[in-house]
């Protein structure tokens, strides 16, 4: 299973000690957010955006643990042989933020079919997770709300990066499927999620 793999390897990059230099905040947090709440394109989306972004702001525990985080789990940063594990590639949005997040985004980007969000993905995620690193159960209940605050934060980027940076017809709407599986993973009712997932 290769989100257990990845699990594994996530849990053992977020062991090691997080430079000094790395932000404090994802990347996305200080460029493509800002850009979608100034865009006129899509008011609703910008809406939503906000709404559901200050939710996940504001529900989220400060005493989570932080360290280094990738920031960006998505299949083509996974180096896989054959269906074995390599490396993770491209850290340019690692930082120093809640470990959960990690968590959260590599659920968003890799344990998903088309729109929705797929449990049984997730909770091999989690499990190969735990083989390195034992989740406290304040990130345990944390990370429903990470892997919205992951999807959302990327649907962001899609937006900027196909509507805005770069405009791409084939792929403007590509931002969709992120804010798919944002609202998807929040459908869940919070305890059969984490029983799903963690029992």
């Amino acid at each position: 299973e290769k989100a257990k793999q990845v699990g594994i390897a996530l849990a053992k990059l977020n062991q090691i000690p997080a430079p000094d230099y790395l932000p404090n905040k994802h990347t996305y947090v200080d460029t493509t957010y800002p850009e979608v709440m100034s865009q006129d394109m899509d008011i609703n989306y910008k809406f939503w955006v906000a709404q559901r972004y200050r939710y996940c702001i504001d529900n989220l525990p400060l005493q989570l643990p932080v360290g280094l985080v990738h920031g960006d789990i998505f299949f083509d940063n996974v180096l896989f042989e054959d269906d074995d594990f390599k490396a993770i590639l491209d850290f340019e949005d690692a930082s120093r933020i809640y470990k959960i997040f990690d968590l959260g985004m590599a659920a968003a980007g890799i344990c998903t079919e088309g729109p929705n969000l797929d449990l049984n993905k997730v909770r091999a995620l989690a499990a190969g997770y735990q083989e390195i690193r034992l989740l406290e159960d304040i990130e345990k209940n944390s990370l429903q709300l990470c892997i919205e605050w992951a999807a959302i934060l990327t649907s962001t980027w899609r937006f900027w990066k196909y509507n805005i940076d770069m405009p791409d017809a084939n792929k403007s709407d590509k931002y969709l499927q992120m804010v798919s599986i944002a609202v998807n993973s929040r459908a869940f009712p919070k305890e059969a999620f984490k029983r799903a997932v963690f029992s």
